[in-house]
């Protein structure tokens, strides 16, 4: 079994995870990165241009949108790493 350490828990205390734990944790994140990845692809899907005041505005919020989910598509990615070299570490012990 797998433990990792986190320092300065609870009055100081050390606290160790279980890999499950840990994998619990890590599920629960990549599922609310992929919720928020998913509501933004679906409103950009819709479109609001309507909503804009003018094409430069629309604009304005179509790159912040974009951004957004290129952010959390990154987070996706590093989410995968992360997984990946806890596999690693769990192989090597």
């Amino acid at each position: 079994m797998c433990f990792v350490l986190i320092r300065g828990g609870i009055n100081g205390n050390t606290l160790f995870l279980s890999a499950s734990e840990i994998e619990g944790i890590i599920d629960e994140y990549r599922l609310s990165v992929e919720t928020a990845l998913s509501m933004g692809q679906e409103k950009m899907r819709r479109g609001q241009a309507a909503e804009y005041r003018s094409e430069r505005e629309a604009y304005v919020w179509r790159m912040l949108q974009g951004n957004r989910e290129m952010a959390l598509q990154a987070e996706l990615r590093w989410l995968a790493q992360l997984r990946s070299g806890l596999e690693k570490k769990k192989e090597d012990e």
